[in-house]
């Protein structure tokens, strides 16, 4: 008995194509969320500690790989020869290119593990400030927002080498 094809029984096999392709993807998170960038953006990996809250490694500073010293090294750099913003201007600007630094980093990032996993959290603090001050009008708000981001690039020092 030959097999006729019916729109129901196409649409039956184009679902289950469809379902069988989304839980292969649903463990792999990169491939699940497009770009690394993009991953990091949306969410830290599922292995991050669960409270939100930075820690040491077993009371020693996390290792972070070559690319990520050396775009936190660009980041201090632009910091330290940066003047504190004046005028909501200066702090969009100063976030702008604060996140086109970030950009870099997440870009180039290879790691994998707890510390990879930290420093994503590291990310979920900061990457939220910089948007916002990008976006506020508010003067006050900027000047908080921007001690904030000030405070988390300084506290970076005290969890990853």
């Amino acid at each position: 008995m030959p097999l006729k094809s019916s729109p129901r029984l196409f649409f039956i096999l184009v679902l289950g194509s469809f379902s069988f392709l989304v839980m292969g993807l649903s463990g792999c998170h990169h491939a699940a969320h497009g770009t690394h960038q993009e991953h990091t953006r949306e969410q830290a990996h599922s292995t991050a500690v669960t409270n939100g809250n930075l820690s040491l490694n077993q009371g020693q500073k996390w290792n972070m790989d070559e690319h990520t010293r050396e775009s936190v090294q660009r980041i201090d750099q632009f910091i330290a020869k940066h003047q504190t913003p004046t005028s909501i201007e200066d702090y969009r600007g100063f976030a702008g290119q604060l996140n086109g630094e970030f950009d870099v980093l997440i870009e180039g990032c290879k790691m994998s593990g707890p510390a990879h996993d930290q420093l994503h959290l590291f990310l979920e603090k900061t990457l939220p400030k910089i948007a916002n001050l990008k976006d506020t009008a508010d003067p006050q708000t900027a000047e908080t927002t921007y001690r904030g981001i000030i405070q988390l690039l300084s506290d970076y020092k005290n969890y990853f080498i």
